[in-house]
């Protein structure tokens, strides 16, 4: 169902996620759901939840940053990492201009409930439940 979107909503669920993802890392199912209850179109849904992550790693890459970690080690490491994302990108591009809203609803749908069961069992795992 969506929900009217409101940018009071917007930046609760930035904050609380920014804070969460500098000691949880992956927050992305945490911000998914509620980009897709105020989305009604998948181009929309991809877009929206791509800027949320851009903007939560850029705050980690400032904070870190900031804190004194040396990038330069990994740097090799993130040219890659940059590269393939890319490559990522321009063939999830390619698969979701040919995919169905229904296709992509019931896909998205069963990717974050598996994603989101790994963790629960990930944390029941190392009894962090």
């Amino acid at each position: 169902k969506v929900i009217k979107s409101s940018w009071m909503i917007f930046i609760g669920i930035g904050v609380v996620s920014s804070f969460t993802t500098m000691f949880v890392g992956g927050t992305g199912l945490l911000v998914a759901p509620f980009i897709k209850a105020t989305t009604d179109e998948r181009r929309m849904t991809v877009a929206t939840h791509a800027a949320f992550m851009s903007c939560q790693h850029g705050v980690k890459i400032l904070t870190f940053g900031f804190l004194g970690f040396t990038f330069a080690p990994y740097l090799p490491l993130m040219i890659i990492m940059i590269l393939l994302g890319i490559t990522g990108t321009w063939m999830g591009k390619r698969i979701l201009t040919s995919m169905s809203e229904k296709v992509f609803r019931l896909v998205f749908n069963t990717v974050l409930t598996l994603l989101a069961t790994r963790l629960i069992y990930q944390s029941v795992q190392h009894g962090l439940f």
